[in-house]
């Protein structure tokens, strides 16, 4: 099984929620979220918040686990242990993958999986609690 994880990044201004996409490195076409490979001696959160990084030049803070995903990359298995994330900063990337900050709604439209489109879901869920649960 190869291990990967990555982050749902979302953000708020005012009452609309945006979430971080980035265009697939296997397929340019293709809208995700950002992931990658779980290093040797990395924990499946740091690796999410790495790639997060790397990926979209976007620093996060974790707010909760979310489900993992499994699918079969041509190369074996592969599970993608996914964490929601809120963003705190713009930084640099080396990594030139664009990047789209997206209504939920039109996030959904974008993500070619139904797996990440679930994950999405479940993620605004979460997100949605998330905030209101830090509302005096």
């Amino acid at each position: 099984m190869i291990a990967q994880a990555g982050g749902v990044v979302l953000r708020s201004r005012h009452a609309s929620a945006r979430v971080l996409l980035v265009r697939a490195k296997k397929d340019p076409q293709a809208w995700i979220f950002p992931k990658g490979h779980v290093e040797p001696g990395e924990t499946a959160r740091d690796a999410a918040l790495r790639e997060t990084r790397e990926e979209a030049g976007v620093a996060g803070r974790v707010i909760d686990r979310l489900e993992a995903m499994r699918f079969d990359s041509g190369r074996g298995p592969v599970e993608v242990e996914y964490f929601l994330m809120e963003w705190t900063a713009d930084v640099a990337s080396h990594e030139q993958r664009e990047r789209r900050w997206c209504t939920i709604e039109d996030a959904s439209q974008l993500l070619s999986f139904d797996g990440a489109k679930a994950l999405l879901a479940d993620a605004v869920r979460r997100w949605n609690d998330h905030r209101s649960s830090r509302r005096p």
